[in-house]
Protein backbone atom coordinates (compact mmCIF):
# COMPACT_ATOMS: atom_id res chain seq x y z
CA UNK A 1 0.00 0.00 0.00
CA UNK A 2 1.58 3.69 -1.08
CA UNK A 3 1.29 6.25 2.07
CA UNK A 4 -0.67 9.09 1.37
CA UNK A 5 2.23 11.36 1.10
CA UNK A 6 4.16 9.14 -1.54
CA UNK A 7 1.48 9.51 -3.84
CA UNK A 8 1.42 13.26 -3.19
CA UNK A 9 4.53 13.66 -4.33
CA UNK A 10 4.53 11.48 -7.66
CA UNK A 11 1.65 13.79 -8.72
CA UNK A 12 3.77 16.52 -7.95
CA UNK A 13 6.74 14.96 -9.56
CA UNK A 14 5.45 13.69 -12.49
CA UNK A 15 3.90 17.16 -13.62
CA UNK A 16 7.35 18.64 -15.57
CA UNK A 17 7.17 15.31 -17.76
CA UNK A 18 3.44 14.81 -18.52
CA UNK A 19 4.13 16.32 -21.89
CA UNK A 20 6.46 13.96 -22.79
CA UNK A 21 4.82 11.08 -21.23
CA UNK A 22 1.26 11.81 -22.25
CA UNK A 23 1.65 13.53 -25.44
CA UNK A 24 -1.73 14.85 -26.14
CA UNK A 25 -3.34 13.58 -23.07
CA UNK A 26 -0.70 15.23 -20.91
CA UNK A 27 -3.64 18.37 -20.62
CA UNK A 28 -5.91 16.46 -19.71
CA UNK A 29 -4.31 14.34 -17.06
CA UNK A 30 -3.02 17.51 -15.82
CA UNK A 31 -6.39 19.31 -15.53
CA UNK A 32 -7.71 15.74 -13.81
CA UNK A 33 -5.02 15.45 -11.63
CA UNK A 34 -5.37 19.55 -10.52
CA UNK A 35 -9.17 18.55 -9.98
CA UNK A 36 -8.29 15.63 -7.61
CA UNK A 37 -5.60 17.91 -5.59
CA UNK A 38 -8.10 20.30 -5.59
CA UNK A 39 -10.09 17.86 -3.66
CA UNK A 40 -7.21 16.37 -1.58
CA UNK A 41 -6.84 19.83 -0.05
CA UNK A 42 -10.69 20.14 0.48
CA UNK A 43 -10.70 16.98 2.72
CA UNK A 44 -11.71 14.42 0.32
CA UNK A 45 -9.87 11.09 0.13
CA UNK A 46 -8.62 11.06 -3.33
CA UNK A 47 -5.04 9.86 -3.01
CA UNK A 48 -6.74 6.32 -4.46
CA UNK A 49 -8.33 8.69 -7.38
CA UNK A 50 -4.50 10.08 -8.26
CA UNK A 51 -3.05 7.24 -8.22
CA UNK A 52 -5.34 4.81 -10.31
CA UNK A 53 -5.01 8.69 -12.91
CA UNK A 54 -1.32 8.35 -12.96
CA UNK A 55 -1.38 4.36 -13.77
CA UNK A 56 -4.19 4.98 -16.55
CA UNK A 57 -1.85 5.88 -19.19
CA UNK A 58 0.94 3.35 -19.97
CA UNK A 59 3.89 5.72 -19.84
CA UNK A 60 2.89 7.71 -17.08
CA UNK A 61 2.23 4.42 -15.13
CA UNK A 62 6.24 3.27 -16.19
CA UNK A 63 7.03 6.88 -14.68
CA UNK A 64 5.36 6.02 -11.61
CA UNK A 65 6.22 2.87 -11.13
CA UNK A 66 9.67 3.72 -11.13
CA UNK A 67 9.13 6.88 -8.74
CA UNK A 68 7.75 4.38 -6.29
CA UNK A 69 10.69 1.99 -6.91
CA UNK A 70 12.72 4.62 -5.67
CA UNK A 71 11.04 4.39 -2.30
CA UNK A 72 11.24 1.02 -1.95
CA UNK A 73 8.00 -0.11 -2.97
CA UNK A 74 7.32 -3.04 -4.67
CA UNK A 75 5.61 -3.02 -8.32
CA UNK A 76 2.52 -3.88 -6.54
CA UNK A 77 2.47 -1.15 -4.30
CA UNK A 78 3.90 -2.94 -0.98
CA UNK A 79 7.21 -3.01 0.90
CA UNK A 80 7.39 -6.66 1.06
CA UNK A 81 9.76 -9.64 1.16
CA UNK A 82 9.69 -13.31 0.37
CA UNK A 83 11.21 -14.87 3.61
CA UNK A 84 13.92 -17.81 3.10
CA UNK A 85 13.18 -21.50 3.87
CA UNK A 86 13.95 -22.49 7.97
CA UNK A 87 13.54 -20.34 11.13
CA UNK A 88 11.73 -17.11 10.54
CA UNK A 89 12.75 -14.05 12.59
CA UNK A 90 9.54 -12.04 13.07
CA UNK A 91 11.66 -8.19 13.64
CA UNK A 92 15.14 -7.23 11.94
CA UNK A 93 16.59 -4.09 13.28
CA UNK A 94 13.37 -2.67 13.63
CA UNK A 95 11.16 -4.34 11.19
CA UNK A 96 8.24 -6.00 12.36
CA UNK A 97 6.74 -9.02 10.07
CA UNK A 98 3.17 -9.57 9.46
CA UNK A 99 0.91 -11.92 7.58
CA UNK A 100 -2.18 -12.53 6.54
CA UNK A 101 -4.66 -13.98 8.88
CA UNK A 102 -6.76 -15.61 6.42
CA UNK A 103 -5.90 -18.67 4.44
CA UNK A 104 -3.67 -17.63 1.50
CA UNK A 105 -4.59 -20.28 -0.58
CA UNK A 106 -8.45 -19.62 -0.33
CA UNK A 107 -8.41 -15.85 -0.95
CA UNK A 108 -11.16 -14.14 -3.22
CA UNK A 109 -8.48 -12.14 -4.95
CA UNK A 110 -6.53 -13.58 -7.69
CA UNK A 111 -4.08 -10.65 -7.36
CA UNK A 112 -3.64 -10.38 -3.85
CA UNK A 113 -0.33 -10.06 -2.06
CA UNK A 114 -1.20 -11.96 0.72
CA UNK A 115 -1.37 -14.96 -1.09
CA UNK A 116 2.45 -16.04 -1.24
CA UNK A 117 3.97 -13.30 0.99
CA UNK A 118 4.42 -11.87 4.38
CA UNK A 119 4.99 -8.02 4.58
CA UNK A 120 7.54 -6.15 6.62
CA UNK A 121 6.69 -3.37 8.43
CA UNK A 122 9.05 -0.32 8.86
CA UNK A 123 9.22 2.48 10.97
CA UNK A 124 5.01 3.44 11.43
CA UNK A 125 3.95 2.17 8.15
CA UNK A 126 0.29 1.41 8.61
CA UNK A 127 -0.23 -2.28 8.92
CA UNK A 128 -2.18 -3.22 5.65
CA UNK A 129 -5.91 -4.62 5.41
CA UNK A 130 -6.58 -8.20 3.87
CA UNK A 131 -8.99 -7.07 1.20
CA UNK A 132 -11.05 -10.34 1.74
CA UNK A 133 -11.85 -10.54 5.25
CA UNK A 134 -11.78 -6.38 6.08
CA UNK A 135 -8.99 -6.75 9.06
CA UNK A 136 -5.25 -6.01 9.19
CA UNK A 137 -2.29 -8.29 8.81
CA UNK A 138 -1.37 -9.87 12.51
CA UNK A 139 2.48 -10.02 13.42
CA UNK A 140 4.49 -13.11 13.40
CA UNK A 141 5.09 -14.64 16.80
Amino acid sequence: MYKTEDILQAAQNIRPFLKELAGDEAEKIGQELDALLKQFQSGAKTDTDILRLLTRNEKTSEWTEKFFEGKGYSADGTRMFSPLAGNSVTSVGGIEIYTCPGQRDKCAFSDCECKTRDWARMGGEEVPICRELNTSFKRKS
